[in-house]
């Protein structure tokens, strides 16, 4: 069963917690920080605000990624929301798109 965190962090609030503008190299390798945690953990990065966890800990996994999240000054002052949610049946349907849009 994969789980998935939606997680969405102010940048505003993240500079200001960083004390970094949003343009300086250090903000971004901050930025980064947060995917890599998320990867640490066992999450894949999807798209967006959306990482995906297809491992055995399931429900663990979620509640160990909003631990760490909580342990990063940073992260827990500038996070806008957070949701979790159970992916019980996946599709791409990129194909079906993709074929509507070329006039199939």
């Amino acid at each position: 069963m994969a789980y998935a965190l939606a997680v969405r962090i102010s940048l505003e609030r993240a500079a200001e917690a960083l004390r970094l503008e949003q343009s300086d190299a250090a903000f971004d390798e901050e930025i980064v920080m947060l995917s890599n945690v998320m990867r640490d953990l066992g999450f894949t990065w999807e798209y967006g605000e959306l990482y995906v966890y297809r491992g055995e800990q399931g429900m663990a996994a979620v509640m160990s990624a909003i631990d760490r999240m909580s342990r990063i000054d940073w992260i827990a002052e500038s996070i806008e929301d957070v949701h979790a949610f159970r992916l019980t049946d996946e599709a791409d349907l990129t194909g079906i798109v993709s074929r509507r849009a070329g006039g199939m």
